[in-house]
């Protein structure tokens, strides 16, 4: 993580020179150079009007080291530029689903984040290679690995720095074995219950427990870096993680992932779908992350197989910014 810059302190007991010339300005006195030569203080005769509009230049200097950020706020910039810098969204498929309430249009993805210091992270590493669906799955309209998304960019796996694992279904981490350069980051909760054997995870772990891979568990809310947060949001699975990252001109973006999959579930009451395992943590993390919306001014929330909402956002090769 990018450390918080300190200022050097005003007196210095290391630097009694310092101390001598402060207190020879605030008295208004001449001040000693360098060269032990009387130097004229540099305000001395200057008049009352050249003096106000110098304060008025040095205001103005130090309101330019804050800048508006997108939620209307005032902020000092940065002086880290570690921070998120881009985000790439990459839909690997798209398909539609019939159900008794009509088409649901589906989507799936991963996601690329970029860093000013030239990190590369990404999220989620999507279905194995070569991943055949169930028998009677409904045709996807199109279907592109995360290692294309990554070749259209100029990009291969070994160039990935850290991969962000959400949980650990088979369309989430089926891509994590070709990333053995990579630090991968889970959480704990979800990664012991991967391990000790829980039958959902079992078609994926060929993948995601491969034994050259790195992980590294956290345990809750975690800042990964500055400007991106993994926010625990168990429900979906134990230890299910959504990602929230600050962009400099977008701001606050949200990967709900499978937290919220669906825009027409994010409400506080909603129901648990088929596939989520405990719905009153669902619904508790489903409040949080209204909460990190309401709280961040949120410019943006990705819902992860919302296939309605997918065709509105950008996507890989555009990115937001």
């Amino acid at each position: 993580m990018g450390g918080r810059f300190e200022p050097p302190p005003f007196h210095s007991e290391a630097n009694p020179s310092l101390v001598k010339r402060n207190r020879a300005l605030h008295a208004g006195s001449n001040v000693p150079n360098e060269s032990g030569m009387r130097k004229e203080h540099a305000f001395r005769g200057l008049g009352r009007g050249t003096l106000f509009n110098l304060y008025k230049v040095f205001i103005m200097y130090v309101r330019g080291l804050t800048s508006k950020v997108p939620n209307g706020k005032e902020g000092p910039i940065s002086l880290s530029l570690k921070g998120p810098q881009k985000l790439y969204l990459f839909q690997l498929s798209e398909a539609s689903i019939p159900t008794p309430e009509g088409t649901l249009e589906m989507s799936a993805g991963c996601y690329l984040v970029t860093t000013g210091d030239g990190k590369r992270i990404l999220v989620d590493t999507g279905f194995p290679v070569g991943f055949q669906p169930p028998a009677g799955s409904p045709p996807a309209r199109f279907r592109k690995t995360v290692h294309e998304h990554l070749a259209a960019l100029g990009l291969k796996a070994a160039d990935i720095d850290t991969v962000i694992c959400t949980h650990l279904d088979i369309d989430h981490a089926g891509g994590n074995d070709a990333f053995a350069h990579a630090e991968l980051v889970v959480q704990r909760e979800q990664y012991e219950v991967a391990l000790g054997g829980h039958p959902r995870f079992a078609a994926g772990r060929p993948h995601w427990d491969h034994p050259s891979l790195r992980y590294r568990l956290v345990e809750g809310d975690t800042e990964l870096l500055p400007g991106l947060t993994l926010l625990e949001t168990s429900g979906h699975v134990p230890g299910h993680q959504s990602v929230l990252v600050r962009l400099p001109q977008t701001g606050a973006v949200l990967l709900a992932i499978d937290a919220v999959s669906l825009q027409r579930s994010f409400t506080p009451e909603r129901e648990a779908g088929p596939l989520d395992i405990d719905e009153e943590r669902l619904r508790a993390s489903t409040r949080k992350l209204l909460e990190v919306v309401k709280r961040e001014s949120a410019a943006l929330v990705v819902f992860h197989h919302d296939g309605l909402q997918w065709q509105e956002l950008k996507k890989s090769p555009e990115f937001y910014a």
